[in-house]
């Protein structure tokens, strides 16, 4: 631990340690006992000699550390579950590393936020992303019990709507962003999933006040300065989603052009979404803007990528299509229950009330056939296919009904978190097939992640270098950030579909499920921020642009393993914890491998 805190720096003078005092003295009064403690503590340690206040240093900061993980393992609600599971328990440890009060980037009427990841995220403008925060809730508050934590996140967010959505940059709601399309519905998963872990169906009528009055910029500035206020329920929140969606959605981004995005061309700031009542999609986007996770902005003149989107994603991208789903049968079951007061929608061209049932409905009936590509080729004629650019059959396409059609036959990570999240759209054998080819092709022996794209596609590369100034189209200034470059919160809804998959399979133990997270397991105990990456270059190599501690990579690996642990069944064999890399699923899948005996006393 000495070299940890540089020792060296210790000896020569008191910096590091009025630097850790002085941050603590920040905090609310709720911390005041705390900060007393470590004043005095530090203070003794202060006197000391030089040479040992080193080591006194880090036998104080073992202790605190030790109390505060006492102190979240004592507030887990089971306990006793947690009780032998060491990674779990340094899962649910990172968790809490996200959450903190950062007055530049907390709104003014709440608490705290949550860090998309550290530490390129940890202040101001640069902290909360909705889309972050919503796939990160249910690992990073739900999987901890972080309950109230979780219910005030989504209220803070609620507060954000307008055009129909949830902004992609928060900055303490001041100047959100509105350039996203999916955390709306990433934000509807993660009231659903408040609800079914807590029981608190009453959080739908939660009282809203809007920051925002107007869809429209001058107007909301005109009700503002006349003093107007909008509160809404929870449960009109989410219906304006759905409503706005329905209707349609077309707008400019507020202060388009330079002073928001730098690199941007001109139709990139404009969006527009609507619903495709014969398939249930919901489709838009244009090849100008990047409105889903997969966000990356060509930024280089020299290569000629410049304002184009590496992965423009337009049309219905297949995990938002499951996302809609998931939150259609969410407002059926409270409808029914009467803590939900719409059955339905009034798109504007229908002379009729679309109900959430029948959109539901609607989208099971057409997903397979506007998803899959079909194994063999005579079977076609049952599935909506450009024959023209199938060359990889046995999967799910990226996305249904984009203007570059082409980019959507390739093969991807995306259907699997589709298939974590509505895994009764998709046909079992199919999906099974599916996983296998991920498996193979998207996933190596050290993988932290999953490859972002198919390694035989010419825009594949395997690394991302946010610093590449070359004329390379494919990777300068970080071009292939979503195209090659394996993703970790993506491996955890993989293993997530997965589970969905193997529920009444009983040739599987836990030790086999388990063993998929033998790389994250070895990684997180060796790291110095007890987290886990945002992304990894090819096979697991480190990527140096990469934050090192990652919300939502924390939440899916947490998400994952808790749900293993309790969903297949457990031998004593723990042959999981033995091994670093994959080596016990290979054995366990009775595949010939050669291990060293030297190499094994490293696990």
């Amino acid at each position: 631990y000495q070299r940890r805190v540089h020792g060296e720096n210790l000896r020569q003078g008191d910096w590091l340690i009025d630097y850790y005092i002085n941050r603590l003295s920040q905090l609310d009064e709720r911390f005041q006992k705390f900060y007393q403690h470590i004043k005095d503590s530090f203070g003794w340690i202060k006197s000391l000699p030089r040479y040992l206040i080193p080591k006194q240093f880090g036998i104080l900061m073992e202790t605190h550390i030790k109390a505060i993980k006492q102190r979240i393992y004592e507030k887990y609600p089971e306990r006793e579950f947690l009780k032998d599971k060491t990674f779990l328990k340094h899962l649910i440890y990172a968790s809490h590393q996200f959450l903190a009060n950062v007055p530049s980037a907390t709104p003014i009427d709440h608490s705290f936020t949550m860090s998309a990841g550290l530490p390129h995220f940890s202040a101001s403008w640069s902290r909360c992303w909705g889309r972050d925060t919503f796939i990160a809730f249910k690992g990073i508050l739900l999987v901890p019990g972080l309950y109230k934590e979780g219910k005030e996140i989504i209220v803070q967010f609620a507060k954000t709507l307008r055009h129909g959505l949830i902004p992609n940059l928060l900055d303490a709601g001041r100047n959100p962003r509105y350039n996203c399309r999916d955390a709306c519905w990433w934000f509807i998963k993660a009231i659903r999933d408040y609800v079914e872990m807590t029981n608190d169906q009453e959080i739908l009528n939660t009282e809203i006040d809007l920051y925002f009055l107007s869809d429209n910029q001058e107007e909301h500035y005109r009700l503002k300065k006349e003093g107007e206020k909008c509160a809404l329920k929870l449960s009109d929140v989410i219906q304006n989603i759905f409503q706005k969606h329905a209707s349609g959605i077309a707008f400019r981004e507020w202060n388009a052009g330079e002073q928001i995005d730098s690199v941007m061309k001109y139709q990139g700031f404009n969006v527009k979404l609507k619903l495709d009542e014969h398939t249930g999609f919901i489709i838009g986007g244009n090849q100008y803007n990047c409105l889903t996770w997969m966000d990356k902005m060509g930024s280089s003149s020299k290569a000629g990528n410049r304002g184009v989107p590496a992965n423009p994603r337009d049309g219905s991208p297949i995990e938002l299509t499951a996302l809609v789903k998931y939150g259609l049968d969410f407002v059926v079951e409270m409808n029914k229950k009467g803590y939900y007061p719409y059955k339905g929608v009034q798109p504007e061209h229908l002379q009729r009330e679309y109900t959430f049932k029948e959109w539901a409905d609607c989208i099971s009936r057409n997903f397979e056939r506007c998803y899959y590509i079909p194994l063999e080729s005579e079977n076609s004629e049952n599935y909506d296919l450009n024959s023209f650019y199938i060359h990889r059959r046995g999967i799910y396409k990226d996305c249904f009904n984009s203007d570059n059609e082409k980019m959507s036959y390739k093969l991807r990570p995306n259907p699997c978190v589709a298939l974590a999240i509505a895994p009764e759209l998709f046909n079992l054998q199919h999906a099974k097939n599916f996983l296998e080819i991920v498996e193979r092709t998207l996933i190596e022996q050290n993988s932290l992640g999953i490859k972002t794209l198919d390694p035989k596609e010419k825009e594949y590369k395997h690394f991302y270098d946010n610093s590449n100034d070359s004329n390379d189209y494919f990777i300068a200034q970080g071009f292939s950030y979503h195209n090659g470059p394996e993703w970790v919160w993506v491996y955890g809804f993989f293993l997530l579909g997965k589970l969905n998959l193997i529920r009444n399979d009983q040739s599987w133990t836990q030790e086999r499920f388990i063993s998929y997270l033998a790389n994250h397991k070895h990684f997180i105990d060796s790291t110095d921020w007890l987290s886990l990456p945002e992304l990894t270059n090819g096979n697991g190599q480190f990527c140096q642009f990469s934050s090192p501690a990652q919300a939502w990579s924390i939440s899916a690996v947490a998400e994952a393993y808790f749900r293993g642990l309790k969903a297949v069944s457990y031998t004593h064999l723990r042959a999981h914890e033995t091994g670093r890399n994959l080596v016990c699923r290979l054995l366990l899948e009775k595949k010939k491998i050669s291990i060293s005996i030297s190499s094994l006393r490293t696990y």
